[in-house]
């Protein structure tokens, strides 16, 4: 997932920082008035595009975090669904060991 959320960064990067600021038109100003400018369809969706991946790839972190907790939490040997309390589970595992 990490590789996954790695490539979609490094594609919004490319695709949003570079290739859409790069090419979008700066309005002319006339006698201190900005003149306004309407984008080509394409440049719209290419920066919907970018936006999209933006989106996308904070979900895709977000979800690597979730992931990654659990993952931990559960390498440390608690789980959240588990069916007996501690408690219950360090007297069973004590009346074992005698």
């Amino acid at each position: 997932m990490e590789r996954t959320l790695l490539l979609v960064v490094a594609a919004e990067a490319i695709l949003g920082r570079l290739i859409v600021k790069g090419i979008e038109k700066k309005p002319q100003v006339v006698k201190g008035v900005p003149q306004t400018i309407v984008p080509t369809h394409w440049f719209v969706a290419l920066d919907y595009a970018a936006l999209f991946l933006l989106y996308f790839a904070t979900m895709l972190a977000v979800m690597t975090l979730v992931v990654g907790l659990d993952v931990r939490r559960e390498w440390r040997g608690g789980s959240r669904a588990s069916s007996t309390p501690a408690p219950a589970r360090s007297r069973r595992a004590r009346s074992r060991s005698r």
